[in-house]
C-alpha cells in the first residue's frame, strides 16, 4: 500500500509498502469534490498537489497525524493509483482492512463549519445534514477503524465517534453497538444492507464495493457493469460466505459466544468480546464493577454506588476496577487471563495514572434487558495471540 508523509516544507510524497510491514498511520474519511479539485496519485508524483483546492485536506491530515505522533497517512484519492486496473482492484477490496488497521481516522467535514471553543447546539445541526452521511464509502470508513474523530473545516476537533454516539446513531439508523466495535457478523445481512439504502456513490457499481469489507466478502470490480449486476454479485458472494461458515455460526439466541479484534500490530492489546446472558449476569457485573443491573419495564437500568441510575439510552459501557482489583475478577485457576490483563497497555496505563475512557474489563450494556451484553476484555498481545490461534485455528 502507497503511504503519505510531508516533508519539512509540507510537500506530500508516496512511499510504498508491503501491507505487513506498512508502519502505524492515520487514514483521512472524507467527501470527494470536483475531480478536478482533487489531487490524484499523479498530482503526488509530479509534485504539482499544492495547486489544487484539495491540498488542505492532506495538509490538514498530514498535520493532524503528526500531532498524533504518526509519520504515515493515507488517503483515497491520492494514495491509490487507479490507472492501473490491479491496483485499484486490490484497493477496493483491502479498503476496509486498511482502515480498519489504521491507528487514527480523521472525518474531515468541509460542510460543518465552527469557531473555536463553539458550543455542541452551535455546529450540531450542520453535522447532521453533512454530506459526509450520505455517500456509500463513508458507511465502511465510519465502522472500520477503532478511533474515528471528526473534525470541521476549519480543523476544530468536534468529537469522536463515542462522544457523538447518539448523533451518529439518529442520523445513521446504525445501531449502537455496531459503532462501538462489536463484530459486524452479528448483525443480518438485510440489516446491513438498510444502513447503506440510502447512501449515494459516484460509480452506480460503488453501491455494491462499497460494501465489501461490511460483509467480509471478496469480488473483482467491473465498472460498466451496472448496478443491478453488482449488487447480484455481491449477494451470490455473501450466500457462499454463509454457505462455507454456516457450520460455524453459533445459533441464534445463543450466549457467550466469543469473538476477538485482532490488530495489525503485533504488539497491540487483542480484544475479546463475550455475548453474555443469563441468571448470573447481574451478579458478575457487580462483582466486577460495583455496579448493579435490574430490569424495569424490559429495559436494563445501571445503579451505581453512589445510588445514581442510568437507563442505557441507547447502550453504556460499565467500566470494570482498577488494575490493582484484577487478581479479584477470575477464579484462581485463571492465572492466564489474570496475566493478560496486566499486560495490557490499558493496565499499564492505569497504572501510570493515565487517564483512561475505558478499563481492561469493561460491559456494553443495550437498553433491551433480554439482548445480551457484551464483555470485552482487553489482554496483552501474547496471550491474546494464543486465544486467537484457538479461536481461529480451524477457519
Amino acid at each position: 500500500m502507497h503511504l503519505l508523509s510531508l516533508d519539512a516544507d509540507s510537500q506530500p510524497s508516496l512511499t510504498l509498502f508491503p501491507e505487513h510491514e506498512a508502519p502505524a498511520y492515520a487514514v483521512l474519511s472524507h467527501t470527494w469534490a470536483a475531480p478536478n479539485h482533487e489531487v490524484t496519485f499523479r498530482d503526488i508524483s509530479e509534485n504539482s498537489a499544492r495547486d489544487k483546492l484539495g491540498y488542505q485536506k492532506i495538509h490538514f491530515c498530514g498535520r493532524q497525524a503528526h500531532m498524533d505522533g504518526l509519520k504515515y497517512f493515507w488517503i483515497d484519492s491520492c494514495c491509490i493509483d487507479k490507472s492501473s486496473s490491479a491496483e485499484l482492484s486490490k484497493a477496493i477490496n483491502s479498503m476496509f482492512r486498511w482502515y480498519r488497521n489504521a491507528r487514527k481516522c480523521y472525518v474531515y467535514l468541509t460542510d460543518v463549519s465552527v469557531t473555536a471553543g463553539a458550543e455542541l447546539e452551535s455546529w450540531e445541526p450542520a453535522l447532521r445534514k453533512s454530506r459526509w452521511f450520505t455517500r456509500g464509502w463513508t458507511l465502511q470508513e465510519l465502522l472500520a477503524p477503532r478511533a474515528v474523530d471528526f473534525f470541521s473545516r476549519e480543523g476544530q476537533h468536534l468529537g469522536n465517534k463515542d462522544s457523538l454516539l447518539r448523533i451518529i446513531h439518529e442520523v445513521t439508523d446504525v445501531p449502537p453497538l455496531a459503532l462501538q466495535g462489536i463484530p459486524l457478523c452479528k448483525y443480518g445481512v438485510e440489516e446491513k444492507f438498510r444502513w447503506a439504502s440510502k447512501r449515494q456513490t459516484t460509480e452506480v457499481e460503488d453501491k455494491a464495493y462499497s460494501l465489501l469489507g461490511i460483509f467480509e466478502v471478496f469480488i473483482a470490480p467491473m465498472y460498466g457493469e451496472g448496478e443491478k449486476h453488482a449488487l447480484s454479485r455481491l449477494r451470490k458472494a455473501i450466500e457462499e460466505d454463509e454457505a462455507s461458515n454456516s457450520s460455524r455460526m453459533p445459533a441464534p439466541g445463543t450466549t457467550n459466544a466469543v469473538r476477538m479484534t485482532i490488530p495489525h500490530d503485533p504488539t497491540a492489546d487483542h480484544i475479546l468480546h463475550m455475548e453474555m446472558g443469563g441468571p448470573d449476569l447481574d451478579d458478575i457485573i457487580y462483582k466486577m464493577t460495583g455496579v448493579q443491573l435490574r430490569k424495569v419495564e424490559g429495559k436494563w437500568q445501571a445503579v451505581f454506588p453512589n445510588g445514581s441510575t442510568l437507563t442505557p439510552l441507547p447502550a453504556v459501557r460499565i467500566n470494570g476496577m482498577n488494575g490493582v482489583e484484577i487478581e479479584n475478577l477470575f477464579a484462581t485457576e485463571n492465572h492466564d487471563v489474570v496475566s493478560g490483563l496486566k499486560t495490557s497497555n490499558l493496565y499499564r496505563k492505569e497504572k501510570a495514572g493515565e487517564p483512561l475512557l475505558r478499563s481492561c474489563v469493561s460491559f456494553i450494556v443495550p437498553t433491551d434487558s433480554e439482548s445480551d451484553v457484551i464483555m470485552e476484555l482487553t489482554l496483552g498481545c501474547d496471550l491474546g495471540s494464543k486465544i486467537a490461534l484457538q479461536l481461529y485455528a480451524d477457519k
